[in-house]
């Protein structure tokens, strides 16, 4: 498999936003006293 790695754009939120919530789930399922389950989406203005 061949990717290419690059900065975000803001038209890629709608792809990093499932990629956030899954990576907060990793992080509650295996530490739960130090993460939370939801995970906030970046802005348009913050990513």
């Amino acid at each position: 498999m061949e990717f290419t790695i690059r900065p975000a754009e803001s038209s890629d939120r709608k792809k990093i936003c499932p990629l956030q919530k899954e990576i907060a789930g990793l992080h509650h399922e295996g530490r739960p006293e130090l993460f939370r389950t939801e995970a906030c989406c970046f802005t348009d203005e913050s990513l």
